[in-house]
């Protein structure tokens, strides 16, 4: 069989597949409708409830407080890209200070942003600001103001008796 009959026959059977309701699919997520992120957290998937449920509600407000994209964007985050601040009414804020990424690459000619983007307190049991600052008092106290903002398994081992 040469080169053209076996392209001939993979289109063929890309064909048929496709037809079957497989193949290419889009890239794009489907967004979280808001009874479904409701259902999140009543259902305390998101929220302080537990150990590993403050993680996932970090990466869900950073995602949709920042822009975040990807998995790679949530690795390359420190403690140090945050700030938490207070406008003049007194009102806390946490800024972000994002690192170089797929789509903003800062090279010569790339303009930064002219202003931090900004995650607002807003009260409650839901404030992202109380659940970010909530998610940092459960650091190790030697990795509460530095260092990668998720850790992993390896990162803990010689900070456990810190706590």
């Amino acid at each position: 069989m040469n080169s053209k009959t076996t392209k001939q026959v993979l289109e063929g059977k890309a064909k048929l597949l496709r037809e079957d309701g497989k193949g290419k699919r889009p890239n794009a997520a489907k967004a979280l409708t808001i009874p479904k992120e409701e259902a999140l957290w009543e259902n305390e998937k998101l929220g302080s409830s537990s150990p590993k449920v403050p993680c996932h509600t970090m990466w869900w407000i950073l995602t949709q407080h920042f822009g975040l994209r990807g998995r790679q964007e949530h690795h390359s985050m420190a403690v140090e890209d945050f700030s938490v601040c207070s406008d003049d009414d007194g009102v806390e804020y946490v800024t972000f200070k994002d690192n170089p990424t797929k789509t903003r690459q800062r090279g010569l000619n790339t303009k930064r942003r002219p202003v931090l983007p900004k995650m607002f307190a807003g009260g409650g049991a839901r404030c992202p600001v109380g659940l970010f600052k909530e998610f940092l008092s459960r650091r190790p106290p030697k990795l509460r103001e530095t260092g990668p903002f998720y850790l992993a398994g390896s990162v803990l081992p010689s900070f456990q008796g810190d706590r």
